[in-house]
């Protein structure tokens, strides 16, 4: 009977992970005086004792990289590990040989609330040899969300401050432009897929405001002075081995200026999602690099 309620007990306990999300974003320390700090931010699920998920470090910055990562979660001693495995996007034009994957060990537990993770991690390049190492600090989504959510409201009831100052420094505005991954003038993304097609979707998760844009495949034009809608515009694309240059035109700025729309790329069950964030005239390219296995 006491084996029982045991097995109850450790079904009931590993069904408390099962598919949930954990969202957690802080920085990456480097150095021994860990003065280097990148920002990061790891989104991961528990199944049983397995973790899946993805990290992004360098948000928005000019090497922004995404990596798939798979670890494991110890029922005795509650600490995480996961190790990246393989790029989904960069911004950087470094050839996928030179990046630092990242080999992270915990060193405080965790559990469905835990506020934070923090531990130290092995780097190592692709082909196992070693490079730089460091630390992870990095605190739950949900928690500074809610701290923002508070600040925010405070500075809304303020009477000190005037309109215009009370949207300069809006938090919750700051706090997207950390997290969105945006697309901006003369930017380049590398997206790694397997298979030899991609579907790219355009939508506005906003307030439609008329964004127009021009989408042309290396050089030839496959979206022509397209208007941007809440409804998505799906177009299935075939590839070429090697570099598919998607090059995203602005054609004005719709009456919310800038022009923003929403990008999904869909390949190997693979998700990729940004945001543009171009002026009129202005352009951004996404090259999709097609090596099959």
């Amino acid at each position: 009977m006491r084996c029982f309620f045991c097995c109850i007990f450790f079904f009931l306990f590993l069904s408390g992970f099962a598919q949930e999300e954990h969202e957690y974003v802080g920085a990456i320390q480097l150095g021994e005086d860990k003065k280097q700090m990148i920002s990061f931010l790891i989104n991961f699920s528990v199944k049983d004792t397995l973790i899946s998920g993805y990290t992004i470090t360098d948000l928005n910055g000019e090497h922004e990289t995404k990596n798939i990562i798979t670890g494991n979660y110890d029922l005795k001693t509650k600490k995480i590990a996961f190790s990246e495995k393989e790029i989904v996007y960069t911004k950087s034009s470094l050839e996928k040989e030179t990046f630092c994957l990242i080999n992270f060990y915990s060193n405080t537990k965790f559990n469905k609330k835990a506020i934070k993770i923090e531990g130290d991690f092995v780097g190592k390049f692709p082909d196992g040899n070693p490079c730089m190492n460091g630390s992870i600090i990095a605190v739950r989504m949900a928690k500074i969300e809610k701290i923002v959510e508070k600040v925010t409201a405070k500075i809304e009831k303020s009477k000190k401050l005037t309109v215009e100052e009370k949207k300069k420094f809006n938090p919750k505005k700051l706090l997207d432009s950390m997290t969105i991954k945006r697309l901006s003038k003369n930017e380049n993304l590398n997206i790694f897929v397997k298979k030899p097609e991609v579907m790219i979707s355009f939508w506005d998760v906003g307030q439609e405001d008329g964004d127009k844009i021009n989408l042309f495949h290396d050089g030839k034009l496959v979206l022509r002075d397209y208007v941007v809608t809440a409804q998505k515009n799906h177009k299935l694309i075939k590839l070429h081995e090697g570099e598919n240059k998607f090059k995203m035109v602005a054609l004005n700025e719709g009456e919310l200026s800038p022009n923003t729309p929403k990008i999904e790329l869909l390949s190997d069950d693979k998700r990729f999602e940004t945001m543009g964030f171009l002026h009129k005239k202005e352009s951004a390219i996404i090259t999709v690099i097609y090596k099959p296995e």
